[in-house]
């Protein structure tokens, strides 16, 4: 694979998206189609000349063999592909790059409007001429750019006007027209119909490792004129839109250097620029207060833009300094590890209790070294395997400690969480109430849930996100909650102008910075998708929805429990394969549960299994492990807490 596809290798994969996944329009050397990853339509973008491709959606890229293995067919036979859908899709269809999309407008018409500039006794050129002047163009300028003659209807007749065209050498892209007059009650600019939105002076950035983007085409005139040649301008004024087109052009730029007024139109302009292109490659240029308390000084009028700097009559050096002088756009957010000095103090002073607080449990504490703030826990596993009944015994376990916990419930509501709290203090299920002793236990039983700092998230079924984090604020700020439970994802409701992928994009990333900010840790109950089988431990790759969930997450745990005899051999050894294809072999028991650790991201953390004894009739849990050594039993302390209000092991020796 490690060669330069050859072009009969990647027009059999093109032919195979436009049977396929129907390709929908095409952007120069690319063809648009529906991704075969995520199924996204008008997201995959084919480079036709090298085979590299990407989807915009879900981040998936590479050579054209990995997009041939995608789409299940071997682009290194000369078999021709075959497909029952041939019939119905675009026959026949070729991959052939785009033309520019024009305006009707000849490049022989832009020049005659031209040449009228300078034509002897041409009142309309002089006219032009004379406003083109007042604006701080030069003659220079204004020939290289075809600035030519225009008219603007406007009340029945026409205006005069200057005609800027968008020309990418012999096409002429579009043409704009700029009244001569200063009129802010009239329409100001119109352009030709016809023509694609374009970059003005597209030919001067294309191929440049700088470019700089301005608002106007005056203002990239009077640049150009500066000294500064790899410039551009939008046909979109200062908005944040950013066709394709625009991002083939600036493809080689590393240094993209944005000049836009210090308006709603220029702040949304430069958001839409630095998202597209990266804000890692962008540089904001702003004019210096002291610049612009001269040119204020002298004109009257504070200068917003690079044509008010040339039309103040400012140097052009002075003018190419404010470009080389443009700020990085994340400047602040890039530092020397020193800036944690602070931070990694107080993790040397903490010592060993930097790892975090304990599990409680002995074997899953030496897979993830405790529970830390700041810290995304995503649980995991099938229908009725116990995902919900061990997370809230997990946080029961600390708000015994004295540690405050918000427990949620949103698919079984909150009174099912009252009755599991207080069927662990009394130690057996409601129906096995039958004498009146058993009712003045289960009053006393009562009177002790509140014993414990355990808050409920008191709503049933769908919520809102910011609900959620409404109540999880709440929680940790005013009632000092240090670990909380989201159960589950999937009943967090999802905007309708929003598609599933990129709202529990949204949600799982919301809650990592949450918990971040807070200094908190979330506990997230996550679905895996219903193509799971039984015998299969599902992790982070089967998860419902988005790739996202298993990428944010500090930890990922899986619940599962055996539910029936299938995969067990004689010797009661089960035979299971996680989501990922790995296999595990260990005894279960009926009553055990296993605990699958498949992502642990602290240094000292690793994944592994742990196994669980269950009592159904107290929803507890206990470890299942052998006699520790000394050395352990001293560090880790007791490994087997009799009950859940007994003590629970202390991650760094004795017990509380």
């Amino acid at each position: 694979m490690n060669r330069e596809p050859s072009q009969e290798e990647i027009d059999r994969v093109a032919s195979a998206l436009v049977v396929r996944k129907r390709v929908r329009e095409a952007s120069g050397l690319h063809a648009i189609c529906d991704c075969p990853c995520c199924g996204k339509p008008k997201h995959l973008y084919l480079n036709l000349e090298t085979g590299l491709w990407d989807c915009k959606r879900c981040s998936e890229a590479g050579s054209v063999f990995k997009l041939a293995d995608r789409l299940g067919i071997r682009v290194r036979e000369r078999t021709l592909v075959r497909s029952a859908a041939a019939a119905v899709s675009m026959p026949g269809k070729r991959f052939m790059p785009v033309r520019h999309k024009i305006c009707g407008v000849a490049l022989v018409d832009v020049e005659r409007a031209a040449t009228r500039v300078y034509a002897e006794g041409d009142e309309d050129g002089a006219a032009v001429l004379a406003y083109m002047h007042s604006r701080g163009l030069d003659d220079a300028a204004i020939q290289h750019f075809r600035l030519g003659v225009a008219f603007i209807k406007a009340g029945g007749g026409r205006e005069r006007a200057v005609g800027i065209p968008y020309v990418d050498g012999e096409h002429v892209l579009l043409v704009k027209m700029r009244n001569l007059e200063d009129d802010k009650e009239k329409r100001r600019f119109q352009r030709t119909k016809g023509g694609e939105s374009a970059l003005f002076n597209v030919a001067g950035v294309r191929d440049r490792r700088r470019v700089v983007l301005v608002e106007g085409e005056l203002d990239a005139i009077s640049l150009w004129q500066c000294g500064v040649t790899e410039v551009a301008s939008t046909s979109l004024g200062a908005k944040g839109d950013v066709p394709q087109a625009w991002k083939e052009a600036l493809a080689d730029a590393d240094d993209v250097v944005l000049w836009y007024d210090d308006d709603e139109a220029g702040d949304e302009a430069v958001n839409g620029l630095a998202t597209a292109m990266g804000s890692h490659r962008v540089r904001i240029a702003s004019i210096p207060e002291e610049l612009a308390v001269e040119v204020q000084t002298k004109t009257g009028k504070r200068p917003k833009d690079v044509n008010d700097l040339v039309r103040a009559g400012v140097e052009p050096e002075r003018i190419r300094a404010v470009v080389d002088a443009a700020v990085p756009l994340e400047t602040a957010r890039v530092v020397q590890p020193g800036a944690y000095a602070d931070h990694l103090t107080s993790l040397i002073d903490r010592g060993a209790s930097s790892l975090g607080e304990s599990t409680g449990w002995l074997e899953l504490d030496k897979l993830l070294r405790g529970w830390r703030p700041g810290e995304l826990t995503v649980v995991t596993g099938h229908t009725s395997h116990g995902k919900s009944t061990w997370t809230s015994y997990a946080l029961g376990m600390l708000a015994r400690r004295g540690y405050p916990v918000l427990l949620s419930s949103l698919e079984d509501g909150p009174d099912a969480l009252a009755r599991k709290v207080f069927t662990r203090i009394f130690g057996r299920p409601i129906s096995s109430i039958t004498t009146d002793q058993d009712r003045e236990d289960a009053m006393r039983a009562i009177g002790r849930l509140n014993e414990d700092p355990i808050y409920v998230f008191d709503h049933y079924g769908r919520v809102s996100f910011s609900e959620v984090v409404d109540a999880i604020t709440y929680a940790a700020r005013r009632l000092g909650c240090k670990y909380v439970e989201v159960d589950h994802l999937h009943f967090i409701s999802r905007p309708p102008e929003i598609e599933e992928r990129e709202h529990l994009d949204r949600v799982c990333m919301d809650l990592v910075q949450l918990a971040v900010s807070l200094g908190i840790h979330i506990f997230l109950i996550a679905h895996p998708r219903g193509a799971i089988e039984l015998n299969t431990i599902p992790t982070g790759d089967a998860l419902k929805g988005s790739s996202s969930i298993k990428q944010v997450a500090h930890n990922g745990v899986t619940v599962y429990r055996v539910v029936d005899a299938q995969g067990a051999d004689s010797a009661g050894q089960v035979k299971l394969r996680d989501a990922s294809g790995r296999r595990v072999e260990i005894p279960l028991e009926p009553s055990d549960v296993l605990l699958y650790v498949w992502k642990a991201r602290h240094d000292d953390a690793r994944e592994g299994t742990a196994v669980l004894k269950y009592d159904a009739r107290s929803l507890s849990y206990k470890e299942t492990v052998e006699a520790q050594s000394e050395a352990e039993a001293a560090r880790w302390g007791e490994a087997e807490p009799a009950t859940y209000a007994d003590a629970v092991p202390d991650l760094f020796g004795g017990t509380q």
